[in-house]
């Protein structure tokens, strides 16, 4: 357990120390997305799927994903996009509490 909070740890320094640096590498990872969008690392991926934000190359469905910096920055200066991102976080938010709900009747998760 300490590992993994050590690991955590590293890892939110590392997105964090990417924003001081005077030139952004050119592939972001989902964390340094995070930090640069201003959402959280977690919806990234409802981004991805909702077509707000591109990832480079194919890579499988749990591949590490990289986003190019140049793009990110374009998004991040956009209002509309904002927007568009922020509404649909919000929408899989309030969507993610029926569907468990749903699953939780239907006996999904075990007690």
């Amino acid at each position: 357990m300490v590992r993994f909070l050590m690991s955590l740890t590293q890892s939110n320094y590392n997105a964090l120390s990417c924003l001081n640096l005077r030139r952004l590498p050119a592939r972001l990872n989902s964390e340094q997305v995070a930090q640069l969008t201003g959402f959280q690392p977690h919806d990234i991926p409802m981004l991805v799927k909702a077509g707000l934000l591109k990832p480079l190359g194919g890579g499988s469905r749990n591949s590490v994903k990289f986003f190019a910096a140049f793009e990110v920055e374009a998004v991040c200066c956009d209002r509309k996009w904002l927007d568009r991102a922020t509404k649909a976080i919000s929408r899989r938010s309030k969507a993610s509490p029926e569907k468990t709900e749903a699953s939780l009747q239907q006996g999904g998760f075990d007690a």
